[in-house]
């Protein structure tokens, strides 16, 4: 299994056969032999030991370093997945340099240090109307406001002269499902981008799924894509306990090695939330003990009450056209209580209430279809969803 992927190594021989520093002896041979040998050992290795493969190709880099760079790297003994990952930001950039490790580019000069100018100030305040809208979730939007304050309070203070704390961009988003983390999450991004805190406010959701590989080396270059993606914006990591599953030939632990490092050469143009259930996300932090220095803002999201519920229906059912008859507003409060004080076990919030609307427009539907056979309809019986669409199958969750 080889931990650099073909193009990879074909880019490097391009770059050093072009670049003007190539003397001392190393071949371009010598190069594709180094890369052969690590190949076939990287097949023979054994997979529960991939620093070992980590230490063998990071001796090559090394190696076309001191012979094609015109200095060392800093760092002699950065890991591989940290040196395929400075390599990866190289693809596509222009650049008069023979180096094949570019340094980082410092993005914190995206805006302006001065105060924000009218058109940013406008614009932030309907994202923080848009924030406001949402219902319920009060703890979370003084939490937001708190840290929009802090973020423009401190960019204030640089442009002035002063010093300033680190600001704490990387979140924990905990709560049950349904519960308006993403939502929440996108609006954060459009703030971040009024503060000039994130280039494009962009929000990019990922899983699981979407980061982890099957083979050694094939997790960081996942990984590493989703980052790419999210650069300027929010990488979203729904579930992400799910990363740290304790098993040796699990190669989630990759990722979130690669994550602690962008987190940390990206912070000038990355926010990262990991978000999940509660009680499964302390167990995420504790898998590696660089999580917590990185995630130092924790915001929860609480259950949405009886009368917050009713609320989410209504409004989701005017998003459409619909609203409901006094008789079905009846029903469903009453069904709303009676879930606040038992509340199922995977109760999804607003989640299920969608769903639940959606099955009662199917009602609706197909109680109006009968009804026209014998009388015409107008628009409000179109428009009105009564007690009767509400009522649940015997397999409904709600």
């Amino acid at each position: 299994m080889t931990l650099l992927p073909e193009h990879e190594k074909e880019r490097i021989i391009e770059r050093v056969c072009t670049s003007p520093a190539r003397a001392g002896g190393y071949s371009i041979e010598d190069l594709k032999e180094d890369f052969r040998w690590a190949d076939a050992y990287f097949q023979t290795s054994a997979p529960d030991f991939p620093s070992l493969n980590e230490i063998l190709l990071h001796s090559i880099l090394t190696k076309i370093e001191d012979r094609f760079c015109n200095t060392p790297h800093p760092d002699a003994s950065k890991k591989t997945h940290e040196i395929a990952d400075d390599l990866s930001k190289d693809q596509g950039a222009q650049t008069e340099s023979a180096n094949i490790l570019l340094p980082h580019s410092d993005s914190s000069e995206l805006e302006s240090d001065s105060a924000l100018d009218d058109e940013k100030e406008n614009q932030l305040e309907k994202d923080m109307e848009r924030l406001d809208s949402l219902i319920g979730l009060e703890g979370v939007k003084a939490e937001i406001r708190d840290l929009s304050a802090l973020l423009q309070i401190s960019r204030l203070r640089k442009a002035r002269g002063l010093k300033t704390a680190p600001a704490a961009r990387h979140l924990v988003f905990s709560g049950n499902p349904g519960t308006g983390k993403t939502t929440t999450a996108r609006i954060l991004a459009a703030i971040y981008k009024d503060l000039g805190f994130l280039s494009k406010g962009q929000l990019v959701e990922c899983s699981r799924s979407d980061l982890v590989g099957e083979y050694i080396g094939s997790s960081a270059k996942k990984t590493m894509e989703m980052i790419k993606k999210a650069r300027g914006g929010i990488l979203f990591i729904d579930e992400a306990y799910s990363l740290s599953r304790k098993s040796e030939k699990d190669f989630g632990h990759e990722v979130i090695e690669v994550l602690l490092q962008q987190m940390e050469n990206s912070r000038d143009d990355l926010v990262v939330i990991a978000a999940g259930y509660p009680d499964r996300m302390e167990e995420f932090l504790d898998s590696n003990p660089g999580l917590r220095s990185r995630f130092t803002t924790f915001i929860h999201f609480e259950d949405y009450s009886a009368r917050q519920l009713m609320m989410i229906l209504r409004k989701m059912a005017a998003e459409l056209d619909y609203q409901l008859d006094e008789e079905a507003s009846q029903v469903m409060e009453q069904r709303f209580e009676e879930i606040a004080k038992n509340r199922p076990a995977h109760f999804a919030n607003g989640r299920d209430v969608r769903t639940l609307l959606e099955k009662a427009i199917t009602r609706q539907a197909r109680r109006l279809i009968e009804q026209q056979k014998s009388t015409a309809l107008d628009d409000e019986e179109l428009s009105i969803l009564r007690a009767s669409d509400f009522e649940p199958s015997p397999s409904a969750a709600l």
